[in-house]
């Protein structure tokens, strides 16, 4: 495991930003505008990812997707959160039906 101190700056917006030197994204084949995913650990260290986004258009009703909104809040997830895990579930379930057909 690799301990790195990373500098907190504030960006022009005011948000607070964690600044990673040029060693450590090359190392982890990042650049400037990827789209990373923190992920808290149970031991309070966190796990970076890079993560490639896609746009998924969903058909649905009104009624549909205010049933989706209402899951995804009563789960204290954002509805893009909601969707990603509802999606790794099914391919999780799938994973293990195939695993088990084989």
């Amino acid at each position: 495991m690799t301990e790195t101190e990373l500098t907190i700056v504030e960006n022009e917006d005011g948000d607070v930003c964690l600044e990673f030197p040029p060693a450590i994204m090359e190392e982890a084949g990042w650049t400037a505008g990827d789209d990373l995913k923190f992920t808290v650990n149970n031991d309070r260290s966190f796990t970076i990812r890079k993560v490639k986004l896609a746009s998924i258009e969903l058909d649905c009703d009104q009624e549909e997707l205010a049933k989706w909104m209402a899951a995804a809040h009563e789960a204290d997830m954002s509805f893009n959160e909601w969707v990603q895990h509802s999606i790794e579930a099914v391919v999780a379930n799938f994973e293990e039906s195939d695993e088990v057909q084989s």
